[in-house]
């Protein structure tokens, strides 16, 4: 079986994303996030999704 990877990368929304929708629509879809340190610190919200994953 095939499937699209879409690549969260700072953004975790899903319900306006529009590469998940278009990949959506192709078939299954396995997503990925990975967490980058370095971007925790950029400003709120990078630390608002460590939290979030990590929870």
């Amino acid at each position: 079986m095939s499937y699209s990877v879409v690549w969260f990368k700072r953004d975790l929304r899903w319900h306006d994303h529009a590469v998940l929708a278009r990949a959506a629509k192709h078939g299954p879809v396995r997503c990925i996030y990975v967490i980058e340190p370095s971007a925790a610190h950029v400003n709120k919200w990078g630390q608002i999704n460590i939290n979030l994953v990590n929870h």
